[in-house]
């Protein structure tokens, strides 16, 4: 580093070289520090699970009101996925089009009113659509988050943003799992069993986000103050020069055939789905039934033990928010690494799930658990930005990418089939076989991505050093 220490007489340092994009008026206006300030600015899938374990055992049960068997509920998740699957890619082509804000408040108004839906089921077939339309309303909704973030904030700056969007997926676990928990005691009201309550609340909560999405969410860094925007117009534009050259921006198409062919034929493509496929095979039914599972320990009633899911949650947000900021403010280590070892750590717990048979030691591992997983949430999709080219390609590649991951939600939530309760031994065996293809899913797109990951490393420290010693802004 002897180079910048000996002169440096301007505020903009070019450790890469961006074919000409960005603005270097615009960059220089900004130092290190301040930039780390203006990036601070911009800082019910799982109701179904709980709901079924809500008054067990009484008339007003979900399973005994429908007349369904656990089996049988099982498969929501499977009717789910299948409608989800067939419009997640064609939802999130269109985001660009629509523009973000308009993209989420179409998903989470009409998500809203499928939930509340959910409440007039009087059968299992009512259930199931219900559940069909609401896969059809919530496509787009995770992978139209990954696009949008990737518009703000360059690849080495999304683990601990995008931990904070699984952050909040783990809240709404606890949020979820104290409702269920209150609805036991209001079950009745107005006719209503606490189930029905459940998904009319979580619905009602829905339209109140639609409604501040739709006044403050801001569609990109540079768009015009008058809408919803919080930077300053230099604050915006400087937000966008800064991105690497590959990144989406307000300035690309629509829509881009080219960019889609070329995302098809990358083997980044299949590689990434590949591990989301082998992983969420690994962990999705595991944690679709993960309310029932320790609910079947016995460690008290039915309706206390949903306060039992609380803390595997927030062992999830701590672990997320921990790693994700080692990954942004260290680049020793490679994001496929913490992959692999998170992997290989599930491994381990899910052997101690085959094999313990103490309560106490099922639930310590159900804790544990979480750590890993939390891991690669939080990996993957920083790793995967930092291949994707363009708008069109982010929007393909992040769509596909997780409609491949939830083929596995088809399923697997019937591995662990009620004729396995209480150990699930088999079903953990299961889960252990698709990590061990996840890790190598892992190996092999590592290897097609070394270089980039490699490189994207290197520019984030050089970035950060000289930022850091000199308090400037780096491209």
């Amino acid at each position: 580093m002897s180079s910048h220490e000996d002169s440096i007489d301007s505020k903009e340092v070019k450790v890469e070289d961006p074919v000409a994009v960005a603005d270097e008026q615009a960059l220089s206006q900004y130092t290190f520090t301040e930039t780390k300030k203006i990036l601070r600015r911009n800082l019910d899938s799982n109701i179904v699970s709980y709901v079924k374990t809500i008054n067990t055992g009484k008339s007003t049960n979900i399973l005994k009101q429908l007349h369904m068997t656990t089996d049988q509920y099982g498969y929501l998740s499977t009717v789910f996925t299948c409608t989800f699957l067939a419009f997640e890619v064609p939802s999130n082509l269109i985001l660009k089009w629509s523009t973000p804000r308009l993209h989420f408040c179409r998903i989470i108004f009409f998500w809203s009113v499928a939930a509340c839906c959910h409440a007039a089921a009087t059968n299992k077939g009512g259930l199931y659509a219900a559940r069909a339309f609401l896969g059809v309303f919530e496509a787009g909704l995770f992978p139209g988050i990954l696009v949008q973030m990737t518009f703000w904030y360059r690849p080495d700056e999304l683990a601990i943003r995008m931990a904070m969007i699984n952050v909040l997926g783990q809240f709404s676990n606890i949020l979820d799992a104290l409702i269920a928990y209150g609805l036991a005691y209001i079950d009745g009201r107005h006719g209503l069993s606490g189930w029905q309550w459940a998904f009319i609340i979580v619905g009602c909560i829905g339209f109140v986000l639609t409604g501040i999405i739709f006044l403050f969410l801001p569609d990109y860094p540079d768009s015009p103050q008058g809408h919803r925007q919080f930077l300053t117009p230099q604050e915006g534009k400087f937000i966008v020069d800064r991105l690497p050259p590959t990144s989406p921006r307000q300035s690309d198409a629509n829509f881009n055939w080219d960019d889609v062919k070329a995302a098809c034929k990358d083997p980044l493509l299949y590689g990434f789905s590949l591990i989301m496929l082998c992983q969420q095979t690994g962990i999705a039914g595991y944690t679709f039934w993960l309310p029932s599972i320790i609910a079947g320990y016995g460690f008290t009633t039915t309706t206390n033990a949903q306060l039992l899911n609380i803390p595997p949650a927030a062992i999830y947000i701590i672990s997320a928010l921990g790693f994700a900021w080692i990954s942004d403010h260290t680049f020793k280590i490679p994001r496929p690494v913490y992959m692999l070892v998170s992997l290989v750590v599930l491994i381990g717990t899910f052997i101690g799930l085959t094999v313990c048979r103490n309560n106490a030691g099922l639930l310590t591992l159900i804790l544990l658990t979480a750590i890993p997983y939390a891991i690669y949430q939080t990996m993957i999709y920083p790793w995967r930005s930092q291949s994707t080219k363009g708008s069109a390609y982010a929007s393909f590649a992040f769509a596909f990418q997780n409609s491949v991951g939830q083929i596995a939600s088809i399923f697997a939530a019937q591995i662990f089939q009620s004729k396995y309760a209480p150990r699930y031994t088999i079903p953990y065996i299961v889960c252990i076989i698709f990590f061990a293809l996840a890790l190598l899913a892992v190996l092999f797109t590592w290897y097609f991505s070394h270089d980039i990951e490699k490189e994207n490393r290197r520019q984030a420290k050089e970035r950060r050093l000289v930022g850091k010693v000199d308090n400037i802004v780096v491209v």
